[in-house]
């Protein structure tokens, strides 16, 4: 048994790293929307439009936050929207390009790195059975630039 100095990350399984990420991922988001957001959004309220209540007791940064949060205590969807959008946001946008990257092969499968998926397989296949062509190897084609 291995003690806690004995202990590396590299031990432990991908799966559990994977899920920690997302985890933390996720809190800094969350956090993000809560806390960052809504300081910037009075920010930019209170330099383009002037103050946040006319009384100057509650035309603080501090006034905004009480009644942002209370706001999130009687589920107000604009607040909810705000202190949770850009964990959706980023979250939606990185489950458009997961996978991106990757080539479907036969069956649908992902390809492995090794593997040319589709028609570029078939592609290097038939050129590898044709014999080499006249122009060396080593030649550089370049795109034509002018008229001549």
């Amino acid at each position: 048994m291995k003690s806690a100095a004995q202990h590396r990350p590299e031990d432990e399984p991908t799966a559990h790293n994977r899920l920690r990420f997302e985890a933390i991922s996720a809190s800094i988001w969350l956090a993000f929307g809560l806390f960052a957001l809504p300081a910037a959004i009075y920010a930019v309220g209170a330099t383009l439009l002037g103050p946040y209540q006319e009384d100057p007791r509650r035309a603080g940064l501090g006034a905004f936050y009480a009644e942002f949060f209370s706001d999130l205590a009687q589920p107000s969807g604009r607040a909810w929207w705000l202190a949770v959008g850009p964990l959706l946001i980023v979250t939606s946008v990185r489950a458009v390009f997961t996978g991106a990257g990757r080539h479907t092969g036969e069956g649908g499968r992902f390809a492995d790195k090794g593997q040319v998926a589709g028609p570029a397989r078939s592609h290097r296949q038939n050129s590898a059975a044709r014999p080499a062509q006249s122009r060396p190897a080593s030649t550089r084609v370049e795109p034509r630039i002018g008229e001549d």
